[in-house]
């Protein structure tokens, strides 16, 4: 079992205390000292953390530009917000935009942090379908690189039904369930299908999916 190394960035000590207790029995979850600041996260942890957990006033103090600037540098560093209000769609949507892969409410419960890091670990995003889908609708009117009507051309009818799947919203579990494979192969089938649209995670496959044909672009 690989061991997920997680820091967290947070305002007070108090959360980093509750979520070392939340965590603190799960085998696989290394939770490394608090870090007030992602600049001493990067630079002087003596152990390069694989996730941040951070909290919405961290993410507001380093700002969005920078947050930005931060997933396109470290790609391999994954990036959950927790402690977010359901109701703030438009942060939500805009934070997923910038590179977070996981996004944790305050009405969640406590075990949905390990099962979200595990998720985010494997390279899936960690958001509620409500809203993904509310960020595909914003993102209709983009202008699309690939027409929709191209797609069967560039995909198998196997990476189809599960890019459609991923659309909707779900997770590699029930699109395992639901087409009667492996996780396994899922993660295959979708290494592939972000290859050949030239996408880096689910979200911007999902977009490529639902986004208009050019020529009914305006």
């Amino acid at each position: 079992m690989s061991q997920i190394n997680v820091a967290i960035a947070a305002d007070c000590i108090l959360a980093y205390i509750g979520l070392t207790k939340i965590l603190g029995g799960e085998e696989d979850i290394k939770i490394l000292d608090e870090v007030t600041s992602f600049t001493k996260l990067l630079h002087s942890s003596p152990i390069s953390p694989h996730i941040i957990l951070a909290c919405p006033i961290t993410i507001y103090n380093m700002g969005i530009d920078k947050i930005k600037h931060l997933c396109r540098k470290h790609p391999a560093l994954k990036l959950i917000v927790f402690n977010i209000d359901p109701k703030e769609e438009n942060v939500m949507i805009r934070l997923l935009k910038t590179g977070v892969m996981g996004i944790i409410n305050n009405d969640d419960n406590p075990s949905i942090f390990a099962k979200a890091i595990r998720a985010v670990y494997r390279g899936e995003m960690w958001v509620k379908r409500k809203t993904m889908l509310e960020i595909i609708r914003s993102s209709n009117k983009n202008k699309a690189r690939i027409p929709r009507k191209e797609l069967k051309g560039l995909l198998t009818p196997r990476e189809t039904e599960i890019i459609t799947l991923i659309a909707e919203g779900h997770k590699n579990k029930t699109i395992a369930d639901r087409l009667y494979i492996s996780e396994h192969t899922v993660k295959f089938h979708i290494q592939n299908i972000f290859k050949k649209l030239n996408v880096k995670n689910r979200l911007e496959a999902a977009l490529y999916y639902h986004a208009p044909p050019q020529d009914q672009e305006t």
